[in-house]
């Protein structure tokens, strides 16, 4: 039934693993701002394109939990794509 839902758990583990590899140096003031916008796009962007009727999501397999009209699961993904490319960049500067 949350087959969207369980999916994300994959990409819950790569920002656990993001968490746990990165310094806390990164969880400062720009990367909650750059988190926060990136969240923000997203919840316009996917409410445009489901109103516009551009992507359907099969009810099946979604929570029902929306923001706007995205459903919760969209989320997930903006949240590891920012701190997955920070902590890809935070590695890449150091070594």
């Amino acid at each position: 039934m949350y087959k969207y839902l369980l999916l994300n758990l994959v990409f819950s583990l790569v920002l656990i693993f993001c968490i746990a590899v990165v310094k806390p140096k990164i969880f400062r003031k720009r990367l909650l701002l750059v988190l926060a916008g990136m969240l923000l796009a997203t919840a316009i962007f996917d409410s445009l394109i489901i109103g516009f009727d551009i992507v359907r999501y099969n009810r099946e397999f979604i929570s029902g939990l929306t923001i706007i009209k995205a459903p919760i699961e969209d989320f997930f993904y903006t949240v590891v794509a920012v701190l997955l490319t920070i902590t890809l960049w935070e590695r890449s500067s150091h070594e």
